[in-house]
């Protein structure tokens, strides 16, 4: 499933990552399924509904790229109004690629090799602990942002409204980015999987008196290398169409179920914890305040 934006001419000049002489392949897409738990008993949107609203979210997400394969995942947003564009991850994923040593590639529609080729502002929130947001933001150059427009992908407004109205279907959820257990290099050509895995919503987890975290309940699957990938509700407003909002982003690899009856014996499904939506408007707020410091002190 390959997004295109249309009347847009590409430069594919820059083909290979940087060094390595390495191509990008056109990724494959896998839809994961969970079996939906829903408490109103609403009526499920037919799957091609479903499959055109999780095209916007393959817009809004992009895997980093180096050297040794994908990197993990980032999410795409915005806050028009004030023209400032992030790239929103888990704080673990860019440790890793600052380890890396490396230009750090993206990926994009168009299957060229791009770059983020201008300073950013980094600002993280929380730490990588256990039961800590592990969320790090990246405040984008504007060349870059157009560029990362340019060949197909899309900034979310955080400022979108949750749809609350009413619904000819019952909301969907799902998380996406790349696990690195799909991924191989064969002639010189990287290719690798973005999966959209469909979940349940299990519980909030509060901390400290604040939600910071959803988990949720994903199929039994490898998802290391997904942490930065959005948590996405996808609603159906009656009059037509779709909304998507963004819940959250994955930080924590998926951690197995066990059954009630047998302690030794799995039930086919995983949790996986994300960022709550509270703690990326905490870490949208700490990169603003921070941005408002160093113009203090700079005047």
């Amino acid at each position: 499933m390959r997004v295109l934006p249309t009347a847009v001419v590409f430069d594919f000049r820059e083909t290979r990552l940087s060094g390595i002489g390495i191509r990008i392949g056109a990724p494959a897409v896998r839809e994961n399924w969970v079996m939906t738990i829903v408490s109103d008993n609403s009526r499920r949107a037919p799957l091609e509904r479903s499959q055109l609203a999780r095209q916007n979210l393959f817009r809004h997400t992009t895997i980093f790229l180096n050297s040794t394969g994908t990197n993990a995942t980032a999410t795409l947003a915005t806050l028009q109004e004030e023209n400032k564009f992030f790239l929103i991850t888990a704080q673990h994923v860019a440790r890793l690629l600052e380890k890396k040593g490396e230009k750090w590639s993206y990926q994009n529609p168009a299957l060229v090799v791009r770059h983020l080729d201008n300073p950013f502002v980094r600002t993280d929130l929380g730490s990588e602990a256990s039961y800590s947001q592990d969320l790090t933001l990246f405040e984008l150059h504007a060349e870059d942002a157009t560029e990362m427009v340019r060949l197909g992908l899309s900034f979310y407004n955080l400022k979108t409204p949750q749809y609350s109205s009413d619904e000819e279907y019952g909301p969907d959820y799902f998380i996406i980015g790349a696990p690195q257990s799909a991924e191989f290099i064969a002639n010189s050509e990287l290719n690798f999987e973005i999966r959209s895995a469909g979940v349940n919503i299990l519980e909030e987890v509060t901390v400290d008196g604040a939600q910071r975290f959803v988990e949720v309940e994903a199929a039994k699957a490898e998802y290391s290398g997904m942490s930065g990938g959005g948590l996405w509700e996808i609603s159906y407003p009656a009059s037509g169409g779709h909304r998507v909002f963004l819940l959250g982003v994955v930080v924590r690899e998926p951690q197995q179920l066990q059954s009630t009856v047998d302690p030794f014996s799995s039930v086919g499904a995983c949790t996986i914890r994300c960022s709550s939506r509270q703690s990326i408007k905490e870490l949208v707020e700490r990169a603003r305040s921070l941005v408002l410091g160093a113009d203090e002190q700079n005047s």
